[in-house]
């Protein structure tokens, strides 16, 4: 897994915040994607036409693997955590009398 760095993209079409298609050994991690608008004018030398910019790392297939399979253990550990925080907030309402 490589460090996320700053990434410029002319193309039209937003990019994909995991890209699993453009390469068949990397996947590629995207976030903070936003558009830039042109700036100056194409006469000058600074001009810069539209496009994206946003932070990409690449991960192998295995660390994206591995990405998923954590992602999915967080989400089980919030759900559950907000179920129990439910849980135990139902609990003190039906204490005071209030449930």
């Amino acid at each position: 897994m490589t460090d996320y760095r700053l990434v410029e993209n002319m193309e039209t079409d937003a990019p994909v915040e995991i890209d699993t298609a453009s390469s068949p050994n990397v996947v590629y991690q995207r976030k903070n994607i936003k558009s830039v608008k042109e700036s100056g004018s194409e006469e000058e030398h600074d001009y810069k036409p539209a496009h994206w910019e946003y932070e990409e790392r690449e991960l192998t297939k295995d660390e994206y693997s591995q990405y998923l399979i954590a992602m999915e253990q967080a989400k089980a550990i919030n759900e559950h955590s907000d179920n129990e925080a439910i849980d135990n907030y139902t609990m003190q309402l039906m204490n005071e009398g209030v449930l």
